[in-house]
């Protein structure tokens, strides 16, 4: 029986010490693995919040507001980095299906042991599968996307977005060809993304419907999206921005990042917005001047061992958090409830640290267990894709 070969996920990410003006060495910056882990970690604290009702303090009332918005991050650095390492690999030998194979062993089997164990779950609680027929089959074909709050898999409904704009991502990048084409994505994608969230946010007020689908739909976010990848483009093509940076880039970034703050939080009270949501498209802007400033001068407080090594896990830990808050909220409770007694309100800081601790164990078996395995199952099918047929003698 042949082993699997070994990975280095920091090489698979892909790693090889490249520069910005290098892109053809393929894969992610340290930094940029460290803002992954920064979305996963807010994400978190976002739901210890809201989904299992720990209260913040007065002082971190941001991590009520903003900190759900990691999973805009999420899709501004996907967009980014599935560019960074697929640029030079246009009109390669099979890159499209390599393409898709990485993608696939990237997302699949992790979310099918997520979903494995939610259909479990409903077995063992009713006695029977709960769920339709059609919406399995939407969730093991990653279509769920499509439907309305159809993700069976708690949080999942980012993996249905993200799985749409896999889809789409290689037209788009053949496309990107020059400024012109990169000003026309952001047009489409910003006029789509209102229109979107115009059209079903009226629908959702109509019907009812709660948690509003305008919020998880993909063509609501494909403007995060279409900034990640013109972020890379306008990088790339203006080669000279990386002497540049080294001088300026943290000034601009920092007071760019500082006026857009106060706009998004100027937006997020307009009432007649409230469907729009205009607060949100300007987080993204502030992502992707965010993700543009670690790519060309990387911050040791996201580049750190600490900072890489929750963004290796940070699939890991955005799928499993919100089953891990169900299933051990009582227990997360008790510990909130021993340190308010002598802490009082910044017990959140240290719960959620407890929460975070115990989480990473879990984690890492997942992550061991499932997705570097994933990871080596992709690069066996690339290599056997990529590899040429013997040549044979005719008589």
């Amino acid at each position: 029986m042949s082993r699997l070969p070994k990975i280095n996920l920091f090489n698979t990410l892909g790693d090889d010490r490249p520069t910005p003006s290098n892109p053809a060495a393929g894969g992610t910056m340290p930094a940029l693995l460290g803002l992954r882990g920064l979305a996963a970690v807010s994400v978190v604290l976002f739901h210890i919040n809201r989904q299992i009702k720990i209260d913040v303090p007065d002082w971190l009332w941001f991590v009520t507001t903003h900190f759900g918005h990691g999973v805009f991050l999420f899709f501004v650095l996907s967009a980014f980095s599935l560019s960074y390492t697929n640029v030079r690999r246009i009109g390669q030998p099979n890159w499209l299906v390599q393409y898709a194979i990485k993608r696939f062993f990237r997302i699949a089997p992790l979310f099918y042991a997520v979903l494995a164990s939610e259909l479990l779950r409903q077995y063992l609680s009713a006695g029977r599968i709960i769920s339709p027929d059609w919406q399995i089959f939407a969730n093991i074909t990653f279509t769920f996307g499509l439907v309305p709050h159809a993700s069976m898999v708690w949080a999942g409904w980012t993996v249905g977005v993200e799985m749409l704009f896999y889809a789409v991502f290689p037209f788009l990048l053949i496309a990107l060809t020059g400024t012109n084409r990169a000003i026309l994505l952001l047009i489409v994608a910003l006029a789509v993304s209102l229109v979107s969230r115009i059209i079903i946010g009226n629908i959702d007020l109509d019907t009812g419907r709660s948690p509003p689908w305008a919020y998880f739909s993909f063509q609501s976010n494909l403007w995060f999206f279409a900034l990640g990848m013109v972020t890379f483009f306008f990088i790339n093509w203006h080669t000279q921005l990386e002497t540049i940076a080294h001088r300026t880039v943290s000034i601009f970034a920092g007071i760019s990042i500082a006026i857009l703050l106060w706009v998004s939080e100027a937006l997020r009270f307009v009432p007649d917005w409230r469907i729009v949501r205009p607060d949100l498209l300007v987080f993204g802007i502030i992502f992707a001047i965010l993700t543009a400033w670690q790519y060309l001068r990387p911050s040791w407080l996201l580049s750190n061992g600490l900072m890489r090594y929750l963004g290796d896990r940070s699939f890991s830990i955005y799928l499993c958090h919100p089953v891990f808050l169900f299933y051990f909220r009582d227990q997360i409770y008790m510990i909130h409830d021993f340190f308010v007694s002598r802490l009082g309100s910044p017990a959140f800081l240290v719960t959620s640290l407890t929460v975070m601790i115990c989480l990473m164990a879990i984690v890492e078996v997942t992550f061991r267990a499932i997705e570097l395995n994933g990871l080596r199952l992709s690069s066996m099918a690339s290599r056997a894709v990529s590899r040429k047929p013997r040549a044979t003698n005719q008589p």
